[in-house]
């Protein structure tokens, strides 16, 4: 999504190797700071109260169009928290099932690689 001959960003930054490495770069760099910022919060002592909802707030207060990205991920919490309920009272979850789902996030990411590689090849 980042990389497409659609824009004027990869006709107009020069050398195009570096546009493409840096286009790619601060997405990558991006989440493993958020990763570390998420265990840094997660090792804190966990707020009591009112002050657990003031943080995610003020960040969707501060990033409003950050709501329906918000909506989804709370659906997505939501029937997690559901599936594991009913998981927990079936007798826990199936041997295989921790697979196949990290197959299909393993598909989903040679997905995106070829998508990649392909919008390269049509820059250049």
């Amino acid at each position: 999504m980042l990389i497409h001959d659609d824009g004027i960003d990869f006709h107009v930054l020069k050398p195009l190797w570096l546009a493409i490495t840096l286009f790619i770069a601060l997405p990558a760099l991006f989440g493993a700071a958020i990763a570390v910022a998420v265990d840094r919060v997660a090792a804190m002592p966990e707020p009591v109260g009112w002050r657990r909802w003031l943080l995610p707030l003020v960040l969707v207060a501060v990033f409003p169009l950050a709501v329906p990205v918000v909506a989804l991920a709370a659906v997505v919490a939501a029937a997690g928290v559901l599936l594991r309920c009913g998981l927990d009272r079936a007798g826990g979850i199936p041997p295989g099932a921790t697979v196949v789902v990290r197959g299909v996030w393993l598909v989903i990411a040679l997905l995106g690689f070829g998508a990649l590689v392909a919008d390269i090849r049509a820059l250049t």
